[in-house]
């Protein structure tokens, strides 16, 4: 598996796990349930976060599903201990897997809170096009940076349900996000030769995991948060 695969190997492998894909109308319901009625839960739901949902609601949420995450996969990561060096190279490790399958259900949930349309309803291709990107902004891609920046003012802009084909062509998703996997896939092998050390010493090999999984997590979400309030224009 070289640079140019590893990233979608690991983003096909994650996808694999139950639940992967978020719904948005199920997400957005069971996050704000407690703070809208109905009525208004089916106008955010119909017409987007944006405008609907307050900046502090939202940015408070989006800090939730981080920090439900980050616990969730830390504590993964310090049972199994992270991959080491060349397995990266030959297979998809069961818990790079995992670490990557929280990613992308906490990159599916922060955009539908800043006012994406639904992307469990895209084909597979396309859903790991932008997932890609989200992941290309939280390793801090410019190229993916600027691409998910412009996708989320296009979309914040004019509400739609789902993410129409003609926008995925027009932002050119599927060269851009070819590039970044591969600029990714670069940066994760050499990093994980240097995270492979925690296995070589017993007994203190899985909280050593656990904590390089927890000081590299929240920081890559907190990357997406901020591309996202950047795109939003009352979220300052």
């Amino acid at each position: 598996m070289d640079a140019n695969t590893i990233l979608v190997g690991i983003i096909d492998k994650s996808l694999s796990f139950p639940g992967a894909k978020v719904n948005r109308e199920g997400f957005l319901r069971e996050i704000l349930n407690k703070y809208y009625n109905e009525t208004e839960l089916r106008q955010i739901i119909e017409n987007g976060t944006i405008g609907n949902v307050s900046a502090d609601l939202i940015r408070k949420l989006s800090n939730d599903v981080v920090s439900g995450h980050t616990t969730k996969v830390t504590g993964a990561s310090t049972l199994a201990g992270l991959p080491g060096g060349v397995a990266l190279i030959a297979t998809v490790p069961l818990d790079l897997a995992q670490y990557y399958y929280h990613v992308i259900l906490v990159a599916q949930k922060l955009a539908y809170l800043h006012g994406w349309p639904s992307l469990d309803e895209t084909g597979k291709e396309e859903l790991v096009s932008v997932l890609i990107l989200f992941i290309g902004v939280m390793f801090g891609a410019n190229a993916a940076n600027k691409l998910v920046a412009d996708l989320s003012k296009n979309f914040t802009a004019q509400f739609v349900k789902r993410i129409p084909q003609k926008a995925l062509t027009k932002y050119t998703v599927y060269q851009v996000s070819k590039q970044v996997a591969k600029w990714v896939g670069v940066k994760m092998t050499k990093e994980t030769f240097a995270k492979s050390a925690s296995k070589a010493i017993p007994l203190l090999g899985g909280i050593i995991s656990g904590g390089i999984t927890y000081f590299t997590f929240k920081p890559m979400c907190n990357r997406l948060i901020k591309k996202l309030e950047e795109s939003v224009p009352y979220i300052k």
